[in-house]
């Protein structure tokens, strides 16, 4: 999971999204509902921010151990980031 993880903050890292927050949609007795926002690199960010639903088994101290299809997709699921590492090219100057 760690490495998911990681892929999906570097996509988003690349992508200049300069807020991400986490929101607890619905929480179970072992798996939580999630929603991602982010916003990309702008001077503000949208009253209605892209999100990412998702839904995580966690122990009892919150560590995340599986990701499943998440009872609600938003209108923009999935994206390309969300499933893996994104190739960037960008150019310098």
């Amino acid at each position: 999971m760690q490495k998911r993880y990681r892929d999906l903050f570097r996509s988003l890292h690349a992508l200049h999204v300069t807020e991400v927050d986490y929101k607890i949609t619905e929480r179970g007795k072992t798996t939580v509902e999630v929603e991602l926002a982010y916003c990309f690199s702008q001077a503000s960010c949208p009253k209605e921010k892209p999100r990412i639903a998702q839904k995580l088994t966690v122990t009892t101290s919150n560590v995340i151990t599986a990701l499943a299809e998440p009872s609600h997709r938003t209108d923009l699921q999935p994206t390309p980031w969300e499933a893996g590492g994104l190739v960037f090219a960008q150019e310098s100057g």
